[in-house]
């Protein structure tokens, strides 16, 4: 259970009557809520969708999905496999690169050991 200060308290006076957790606005207490009572009040209304959210705001985003422009999907997808082929490259580069310096930096510091001795 939850414990809040008087001050809590006045500050979030919406309780849940569930859990007892507080809010400072109803409309919060009213989306908690629905993590209670498995209501999802807000449904999507695009022909044959038939998705329903408890938070507006997750219905707004989801709408996203049918009203952005759809790309030629084997074309996008062929374009992310070969930026994702050249960013293997880079790495791969990269990391040569790191281990021809740390081999140059050992083998320094190597012969510097061997000619103090």
């Amino acid at each position: 259970m939850i414990r809040y200060t008087e001050k809590e308290k006045q500050q979030r006076k919406y309780e849940c009557e569930y859990c007892k957790k507080r809010f400072s606005r109803p409309s919060s207490l009213m989306s908690h809520g629905y993590t209670h009572t498995g209501e999802r009040p807000f449904a999507c209304d695009h022909p044959g969708c038939t998705k329903r959210f408890s938070v507006l705001s997750n219905l707004r985003r989801h709408n996203i999905v049918h009203t952005r422009k759809r790309t030629n999907s084997a074309a996008a997808s062929a374009a992310a496999l070969a930026s994702a082929a050249a960013m293997a490259e880079k790495v791969k580069e990269r990391r040569d690169i790191r281990d021809s310096r740390r081999n140059a930096m050992r083998g320094a510091s190597v012969s510097g050991i061997a000619e103090s001795l």
